[in-house]
């Protein structure tokens, strides 16, 4: 993978600005897809352990200090 990662960092750099522009544009909008699926993803779990009575709410120091 190192190598083909280097493969398209070089053939990146000899690319119009326009174009890494480009890439950099859509790269940024990937990235923000990731994000939101990850959040996503993370409150799906988060609702399925609050159902099933595993997630713990509380606003006590200690307490939380005991959770970690």
């Amino acid at each position: 993978m190192h190598l083909e990662y280097d493969k398209i960092v070089s053939e990146i750099r000899n690319l119009p600005l326009e174009d890494k522009e480009e890439i950099k544009t859509l790269l940024e909008k990937y990235i923000i897809e990731e994000r939101r699926a990850e959040i996503l993803d993370n409150l799906k779990k988060s609702r399925r352990e609050r159902r099933n009575r595993r997630l713990i709410f509380s606003n006590r120091v200690a307490e939380l200090k005991k959770m970690i």
